[in-house]
């Protein structure tokens, strides 16, 4: 039997920090009731080798007895609720109306609603079917179906629920971040300026002037009829806060370093705060082990406001004006967690704060932790560009889309800034910012089929959907950075024998042409095949193109003989593109082609990366070894730890030093020495498949089913 809880629930607490910067070393210091301190487990150590799997920003979870519904920048991921099954993805193509999606619910019959920038829709089973109502609500940031079936919307100007003459607002304007409901079939609404607890059509408001220790609420946990603990946020720190049904109650500790507070959840019968690489599990009273802690403040008795809510018929309500009070914008509502407080010097006594005891448990919350929220008895922790973990009662679950992994190669740039620009499998365009991977908006009506950098941007080549004029060929438009955002900067037509499937790597050239090259329908009629490459010219509307067998009349002027099935392009600085291709290595420039195979000193036809340092040394990964190129020969007498690598793919950094990888793992050449890239760095070991180096010494290294991001200085 469970012991009975006191009547007087504890609120607030804020742990610490004793190491200081995030994610360093040091230990947790959690202020003891009466004095002193209990260190618990070290905090996350720096890392220095990231994996990357997935690019998705997650904004919400909802959870079936079957399913999980993942709410993301590029729409509803579907998980099995058990198993290993791959995910799926309903986005607009599915009909969705809209790739951005904000919230999504599951109802009592399984159904599943999402709020999308562009409306709701219901999801049942495959069929997606738009909602043609909204609700008054602004921007939708949270949604909830009630178990008699009623539905509520919360937003940036509001509350509101669907009724039988359609959607109402509930209540006065305010900006809502969440939704809350309790095991007693009411509801919690998270707002920027406090608390409602909603029964019925009553509302009891717990603002800052009444006692709420922060008006921003980041999370809340039922703990009774009418009680709560929150995790509730200032301009600058966080704090616990618990209203006892009479008093909110606040704690907090000393010794705080910079994680930040993330979220508070509930796991099965545990209430856990979370920030990046911990679990702190809350129990009110003294009956568990744990450190207790210092209570800070408690706020008068009966401090709640308490009134029947206005119900505004959506077509009566008024869209606020620019700046007017009570609603907020996306910024607002989408606020960055911040660490917990710091005790104050002069503390006053809280003589009648009930005991809340804290203690680390071990549940594997990832470092990365930017996102957490309750489903049922499992807490979902997002885990920055790792996927998301699934915490249940005695499980731990990885749930991730692999949507960053592309199969070939690592299709990476640098822009003029330093910023490093990856091409994810399904043709997002992601930024490297903060230490994370994320999507950036090319533009509409396009599909981004290849990236990469040039000397004064990154470029990317997209297919047009819809092209403005009809005509043979697929219409490819090529943007270039241009402060941080995609410019365009030609847009061509490309024309090829059988039709044109894709673009699966570009090359930019100092004179700022992009060779593209192309994939085409095989003429056998089954399967695809590389046909060349295609010169885009800024300068001019004529395609070059360069294949098996150019005809000047049609493939431009300029275009060459060379073979077909490429697979790299790097350039020199005097403007010769040399080409990875199952015939040798091939260097285009004079107006000529040349191919280094057997007879010009490369070990073996198949030629898999070229890679320039910027002595002018071309480094050649080829079927019998890695070669360089320089003053007119080939060199292939490497060390023996090179050939039993094999390596096939290459990189040189900004210092000049080589990086090789293949499926015995990678080497690296200093300039003077080769040598094993060391797995206690972070380094993968086996089965890679590309590498790519950036000016700030990160080596990205693309295996099988990840990328793996290692910082070399």
């Amino acid at each position: 039997m469970k012991a009975q809880r006191p009547s007087r629930v504890v609120v607030a607490i804020l742990l610490a920090l004793a190491a200081g910067a995030a994610g360093c070393g040091g230990a947790f210091t959690i202020g003891q009731r009466g004095g002193g301190s209990v260190e618990l487990p070290a905090a996350p150590a720096r890392e220095r080798a990231i994996t990357l799997t997935d690019v998705d920003d997650v904004r919400d979870v909802a959870a079936s007895d079957a399913r999980i519904y993942v709410a993301t920048d590029r729409g509803i991921v579907v998980y099995p609720a058990s198993g290993g099954a791959r995910a799926s993805r309903i986005a607009s193509a599915q009909g969705l109306p809209s790739d951005e999606t904000y919230a999504v619910a599951v109802g009592p019959d399984g159904a599943v609603l999402v709020a999308t920038s562009r409306g709701l829709a219901t999801v049942q089973g495959d069929r997606v079917t738009p909602i043609e109502t909204a609700p008054p609500v602004g921007r939708v940031t949270d949604l909830h179906v009630g178990q008699d079936g009623v539905v509520w919307a919360c937003g940036a100007d509001g509350v509101a629920k669907l009724t039988e003459n359609g959607w109402v607002r509930f209540g006065e304007r305010t900006a809502c971040i969440g939704l809350v409901p309790t095991p007693d079939a009411k509801l919690w609404v998270r707002t920027t300026a406090g608390l409602w607890y909603v029964e019925g059509d009553v509302v009891r408001e717990h603002a800052v002037s009444r006692g709420i220790p922060e008006g921003y609420v980041r999370d809340i946990v039922p703990a009774g009829p009418g009680r709560a603990l929150a995790l509730v946020q200032g301009p600058s720190r966080s704090l616990l806060g618990l209203f006892d049904g009479e008093r909110w109650f606040a704690y907090t500790v000393g010794g705080i370093g910079e994680l930040p507070a993330v979220g508070l959840v509930r796991r099965g019968d545990d209430v856990l705060l979370l920030v990046p690489g911990h679990a702190i599990a809350l129990t009110i009273g003294s009956a568990v082990d744990g450190v207790s802690l210092t209570p800070l403040s408690a706020s008068p008795p009966l401090g709640v406001r308490s009134y029947r809510a206005r119900i505004t018929p959506a077509d009566a309500v008024v869209a606020p004006a620019a700046g007017a009070q009570g609603g907020g914008d996306e910024q607002e509502l989408a606020r960055a967690p911040k660490p917990l407080t710091e005790i104050p010097v002069a503390l006053p006594e809280v003589d009648d704060a009930p005991e809340l005891r804290a203690r680390t448990i071990d549940v594997g919350v990832p470092s990365g932790l930017y996102f957490a929220r309750s489903a049922g008895d499992t807490a979902f922790c997002a885990d920055r560009n790792r996927g998301i973990v699934a915490i249940g009662r005695a499980t731990r679950r990885v749930l991730r889309t692999n949507d960053l992994v592309d199969p070939r190669d690592l299709q990476l740039g640098e822009d003029p800034t330093g910023a490093t620009w990856v091409l994810s499998r399904n043709g997002d365009v992601t930024r490297w910012a903060d230490g994370a991977l994320r999507r950036v908006h090319v533009a509409d009506g396009v599909d981004p089929w290849a990236l990469a950098g040039g000397g004064d941007g990154v470029y990317v080549l997209a297919r047009v959907r819809a092209p403005a004029t009809a005509g043979p060929g697929v219409v490819v438009r090529v943007y270039r950075t241009d402060g941080g955002q995609f410019a365009p900067m030609m847009e061509r037509t490309l024309v090829t024998q059988t039709s044109l499937v894709g673009v699966p790597f570009i090359g930019a050239a100092p004179d700022h042409k992009i060779w593209a090259a192309l994939r085409v329908a095989h003429e056998q009629g089954s399967g695809t095949r590389v046909r060349g490459v295609a010169v885009l010219d800024p300068t001019s509307d004529v395609v070059v193109y360069h294949h098996r067998s150019p005809n000047a009349q049609t493939d431009g002027p300029g275009a060459l003989e060379i073979p077909e099935e490429v697979s790299t392009i790097e350039f020199t600085t005097d403007g010769f593109a040399w080409l990875s291709t199952l015939s040798g290595a091939l260097r285009i420039g004079n107006s000529q082609a040349v191919i280094f195979g057997e007879a010009r000193g490369v070990r073996g036809e198949v030629v898999t990366d070229v890679a320039i340092g910027d002595d002018g040394r071309i480094w050649i990964a080829a079927a019998e070894g890695v070669g360089s190129f320089q003053n007119g020969r080939f060199d292939f007498t490497l060390p023996r730890i090179v050939r039993d690598a094999r390596p096939l793919a290459l990189a040189v950094d900004t210092r000049g030093a080589v990086w090789g990888a293949g499926v015995h793992g990678m080497v690296h050449f200093d300039g003077r020495t080769w040598s094993r890239a060391p797995a206690e760095s972070g380094f993968p070991q086996a089965s890679l498949v590309d590498v790519e180096v950036d000016s700030g010494g990160r080596v990205w290294v693309l295996g099988e089913d990840r990328v793996t991001l290692v910082t070399t200085r």
